[in-house]
């Protein structure tokens, strides 16, 4: 069997903190912060038994796409998703945190009402505490009942950063692009995707 190869590179954020990106040929699988180059190789080759290659040229359009966002430039997503692993539960909660606008917030009660689970509030959590794909699935417009902003993987101070970031762009009109929802299960009849073909900053 042929051996998956992910590709991936990082960008700078505004806070000084790199955030590192990966895709195969049918989308993103794996994004995260705070990582050196070698732990985020190591975590790709764990994670997918995957051949880890730095590809910043063919991955620049999502580069660029990222970098909009954290510039408080682009309010959704177009890029395709490639989601791998978790459990039926876990997916379902992943694939919920799509409906929560940005600029907005729920609580995991909320979450675990619209996933069909309400008494599940703390497996919610879990699962989003598991999220292979922060700010594409944005877990971080998650917060506690009472207002406090509880975990997130690449730190609370980051997620605070995200939640002001979206709160004052969110009024501000910029173009719009929506996550493709058909890019959400791998294997999605997209065969002819690659990362060197993702959309660029607006999703043009």
């Amino acid at each position: 069997m042929k051996r998956l190869v992910l590709r991936f590179s990082t960008i700078d954020t505004p806070i000084g903190i790199p955030f590192w990106f990966a895709a195969s040929d049918e989308g993103f699988c794996r994004t995260t912060f705070r990582l050196s180059e070698e732990a985020f190789v190591a975590e790709l080759e764990e994670s997918f038994g995957a051949e880890a290659r730095r590809d910043a040229r063919g991955l620049e359009a999502a580069r660029e796409t990222f970098e909009a966002y954290f510039h408080g430039e682009l309010r959704n997503f177009s890029l395709p998703i490639d989601l791998r692993g978790g459990t039926p539960f876990e997916r379902r909660v992943w694939r919920g945190l799509q409906r929560i606008p940005y600029g907005k917030t729920w609580s995991y009660q909320e979450q675990a009402r619209f996933v069909g689970h309400p008494r599940s509030v703390r497996a919610v959590g879990a699962a989003n505490g598991k999220n292979p794909l922060p700010i594409l699935l944005p877990c971080h417009r998650v917060i506690g009942s009472d207002g406090k902003l509880r975990g997130f993987r690449g730190g609370v101070e980051i997620k605070a950063w995200l939640l002001q970031l979206e709160r004052q762009n969110a009024q501000t009109t910029h173009p719009f692009c929506t996550l493709d929802p058909h890019g959400v299960e791998s294997g999605d009849g997209r065969p002819g995707w690659s990362p060197g073909r993702s959309k660029g900053r607006h999703g043009k």
